[in-house]
């Protein structure tokens, strides 16, 4: 069992496919992890949207600049103990 005790970060990014990659490999290879997954929303904070529109009139809560403010962060854990096993399964 990984806790917050015995884990090592193993990869963190914002692409999704380089993160399936990563997990893909250490399931293929029975290394344990686990995936965790924030949004991030970027400067502004979860409101950029609306402090958008607010600070620059024509710009509104649907148009692709507000759409596209948030994006996730995904992060992969690893035991300690596995972390140079992991890294190398991984090309990291």
């Amino acid at each position: 069992m990984i806790n917050i005790f015995n884990r090592a970060l193993l990869f963190k990014d914002v692409n999704s496919e380089a993160a399936a990659r990563v997990w893909s490999a250490l399931r293929k290879e029975g290394i344990e992890y686990d995936v965790n997954t924030e949004v991030n929303t970027g400067v502004l904070g979860k409101n950029k949207g609306h402090l958008a529109q607010g600070m620059w009139p024509g710009i509104s809560v649907s148009d692709k600049y507000s759409e596209n403010a948030a994006s996730y962060v995904y992060e992969v854990w690893v035991r300690k103990k596995d972390l140079e096993r992991a890294k190398e399964v991984c090309s990291l």
